[in-house]
């Protein structure tokens, strides 16, 4: 007999689970960047009720071999559990199938904000306001409680019958947590910040708000859709086009898509300012506040992470079980940033490498490779990780490269074509990215001086290099940007791609910064070799290239490997 009450879905392939834990697996609902999306129900459960039923993400990721690091990706989904459910699906359940992490959330009938205006047009009027605020407080919540969505756009806002609600918001943080730093997320959407190395936090996703509020108003992204050099042109340098949007959601969209981060809204600044456009009253003429009820927690103690907050090793604290209402007292509206306001002749500075390297992929006329974007066409990747040997001993350039070469430029100061190891260039070190050493210990004076000699000395510098920065300079185009990373002994190992298709590998060092020491990393696609780069470096290893059209990759430094994705 037919289950008149099963929701819509489309039959599973073959090699689908037909379970995953506790819940049966009942119909595939579609497949993105980071996995496959399953309907199911936990087993014997009937899936009677509608609730019932739960969305089961599949991840291509994969986390063989690495126990702590498997207990790590659940740890971290626990904390997406308490993100408080105003406007989100909720997650319910996370595991692992083999070595694929799997993540249960509570199911929401209906079709994406994407597909919704495709089908129907923009909304206009009642419903983009509702839009934007329910969307707002999904973002509140999730920020509230310690995550960065990074892949917030029309495909994550799920339009059920009881209002809009945000979806994936977890995936990245925990993936993070294990070892598998993505840089997700769908170009249209993605923060300028994303693309020049900067910090991705809580403000990258008001800027992904803002262009999704273009987006429902007016079927196009503020920065178009088109060839991804194009769409990452204008918005490290356009402006955005806001369309028809309406005051006063314009003029909260226009301060979310600033370039720097710092000067975006927080999404309960946002929230604030639209609620209050129409309903502010003079302070004179409000009643009173009653006093707090008791056991509730008082204005002051609600917080929310600034914009600025960094995302590697950034904590809130967890939620506590209390209700988040609004507070009967008068806040007033704060004022929306507007561009030009405060800021004066500050602006982004995109790094002259980056520039370069927008213009690099617009010349080559690269298009934007789907499975490498997070988009809704992505293919699945064989996931194996764990260790496999030591890095094939191949060093371009020979012994000539045991030499400390990357001591003298600032980053963020190379000229067109010019490598960041021209022993040449002049100029004191820039501020760098901070990347805290593996195990939270600090360098020790003295460079060279071998364990236990010298004496402590404070945090390690800054380094003065970007992965972006040395992956330009290596004579393979420009336009790369952050695709993995992951923590390796000496440092930080990045993989980056470009529209040209080359990925690249680089290892930036956070342990010894500007001494010489040992360091090495190594990039693989799938059934090649590892093209390997080490040596006694002072400020990365690197970069190392592979080609890699139809076939995933991996990289890593030494032993340590992240598993086989990116496949394109």
């Amino acid at each position: 007999m037919t289950d008149r009450t099963m929701p819509d879905a489309h039959p599973l392939r073959s090699g689908d689970p037909a379970a995953l834990g506790a819940y049966e697996i009942l119909g595939r609902l579609g497949e993105g960047g980071q996995g496959s999306v399953f309907l199911g129900r936990r087993a014997g459960s009937g899936g009677v009720h509608p609730d019932g039923y739960v969305a089961v993400k599949l991840l291509h990721a994969g986390l063989a071999g690495d126990a702590p690091a498997r207990a790590r990706f659940v740890r971290e989904l626990d904390v997406a559990k308490r993100v408080a459910r105003f406007c989100t699906a909720q997650v319910i359940d996370a595991n692992l199938a083999g070595d694929q992490p799997y993540i249960v959330s509570e199911f929401v009938p209906g079709q994406s904000l994407h597909r919704l205006v495709q089908a129907e047009g923009p909304r206009t009027g009642g419903a983009l306001e509702r839009l934007a605020i329910s969307t707002l407080t999904a973002l509140y919540a999730i920020h509230q409680a310690g995550i960065v969505h990074r892949d917030f756009k029309p495909h994550n806002v799920m339009m059920g019958p009881d209002g809009p609600r945000v979806i994936d918001f977890g995936v990245a943080r925990a993936l993070g947590a294990a070892g598998e730093t993505q840089n997700v997320g769908t170009p249209a959407y993605m923060a300028p910040e994303h693309f020049t190395g900067g910090t991705v936090g809580p403000a990258a996703d008001m800027f992904a708000w803002g262009t999704t509020m273009v987006f429902a108003a007016s079927g196009q992204p503020a920065f178009g859709n088109d060839d991804m050099a194009a769409v990452m042109h204008r918005i490290l340098t356009g402006t955005p086009d806001l369309g028809g949007l309406p005051s006063p959601l314009r003029e909260v969209v226009a301060a979310s898509l600033a370039k720097e981060p710092e000067r975006r809204p927080t999404a309960r600044e946002a929230q604030e300012r639209l609620v209050g456009a129409g309903s502010e009253m003079p302070a004179e003429a409000l009643p009173p506040p009653p006093p707090p009820f008791p056991g509730g927690p008082s204005p002051a103690q609600v917080t929310e992470p600034r914009v600025g907050a960094e995302q590697d090793g950034w904590e809130a604290t967890p939620p506590q079980p209390q209700p988040l209402l609004p507070q009967p007292q008068h806040v007033p509206a704060p004022p929306v940033r507007q561009e030009g306001q405060g800021a004066g002749r500050k602006r982004l500075l995109v790094p002259v490498a980056a520039a370069v390297a927008v213009g690099a992929v617009l010349a080559g006329g690269s298009v934007w490779a789907a499975t490498r974007s997070g988009g809704d066409s992505d293919r699945p990747a064989a996931g194996q990780k764990g260790p496999n040997g030591p890095a094939v001993e191949q060093f371009p350039g020979g012994a000539d490269r045991n030499t400390d070469k990357r001591s003298a430029r600032p980053r963020n100061s190379q000229s067109p074509g010019a490598k960041p190891d021209d022993p040449k260039a002049s100029g004191s070190p820039g501020a760098g990215r901070a990347t805290a050493p593996p195990g939270g210990g600090g360098g020790t004076s003295g460079g060279g001086a071998k364990p236990g000699g010298g004496t402590t000395s404070g945090p390690e510098p800054a380094n003065k290099y970007s992965p972006q920065q040395v992956c330009n300079s290596g004579g393979r185009g420009g336009g790369y940007y952050v695709q993995r990373s992951m923590a390796v002994a000496g440092g930080k190992a990045y993989q980056l791609y470009n529209g040209s298709g080359y990925n690249c590998a680089v290892l930036i060092k956070t342990r010894n910064v500007g001494r010489a020491s040992s360091v090495s990393v190594w990039i693989q696609a799938s059934g090649g070799s590892k093209v390997a780069d080490g040596g006694s470096y002072a400020w990365y290893a690197g970069p190392v290239y592979v080609s890699a059209a139809g076939k995933c990759v991996r990289f890593g430094s030494g032993s340590a490997a992240s598993s086989y994705a990116n496949c394109g």
